[in-house]
């Protein structure tokens, strides 16, 4: 049977040689994105890799990089930045596998084990069932208001707002995790995680059709993954 080495990295571009490590894995890094939000039409800010190089090493806006290696590839890890309270993750990804969905979901797990880290996250879907099934807890839709954008669209289940993401539209997200030290979360029971699941379902397949009316059947996953 052969052996995968599995190890996790991580990069923070002001320490040491970081940023040239971070350089050096660029495109693999852009490419398992684009692979894992191609249903979105990737992500927003970069079309290529020396943008992603811009916007996502060379930001002072980044904070850090978690990857996890299995033998000599990528196959998952989060794009996180440090200017907005804790340690917000803006963007998760996996090479398709089963084992580097396992990965990720493992960073998230890792991450919200110690409230301190201040980890969380605006997401919606399948990213946000994953996290709150990791350990994530909802936030209040005002706190986005206060650390995202005072203009967010906020629904009337006190979770899910709406908000313009650059390159994508109008997106519906909710807040998960720990961002604020004195910000008290919810933590679903098992009722409330299929109502919030039910919701999650919804607004995911609105926000789809609304960019492409031959979507991904997001319901039929759930039922098969969560």
């Amino acid at each position: 049977m052969e052996l995968i080495n599995e190890h996790y990295v991580t990069y923070i571009p002001n320490r040491d040689n970081d940023i040239e490590l971070m350089k050096k894995n660029a495109a693999e890094v852009f490419f398992l994105i684009q692979r894992t939000y191609a249903n979105i039409g990737g992500i927003g800010k970069a079309s290529n890799v020396d943008e992603f190089i811009e916007q996502y090493i060379e930001s002072p806006k980044i904070g850090m990089w978690k990857l996890v290696r299995r033998g000599d590839k990528i196959v998952a890890g989060i794009i996180y930045r440090s200017d907005r309270g804790g340690r917000k993750a803006v963007c998760g990804f996996q090479d398709g596998t089963e084992q580097g969905k396992k990965d990720l979901a493992k960073i998230f797990s890792e991450d919200f084990k110690l409230k301190d880290r201040g980890a969380w996250a605006e997401a919606s879907g399948k990213a946000l069932m994953t996290m709150l099934k990791q350990g994530g807890e909802l936030v209040p839709s005002d706190v986005a208001k206060i650390l995202i954008d005072n203009d967010i669209q906020q629904l009337p289940d006190g979770y899910f707002y709406r908000r313009e993401l650059t390159g994508l539209g109008l997106k519906t997200k909710a807040l998960v995790g720990f961002p604020m030290a004195n910000v008290k979360g919810t933590k679903l029971s098992s009722d409330d995680y299929n109502k919030f699941k039910a919701l999650a379902i919804k607004y995911h397949e609105e926000d789809n059709h609304a960019m492409n009316e031959n979507i991904l059947n997001f319901e039929d996953f759930c039922n098969n993954n969560l």
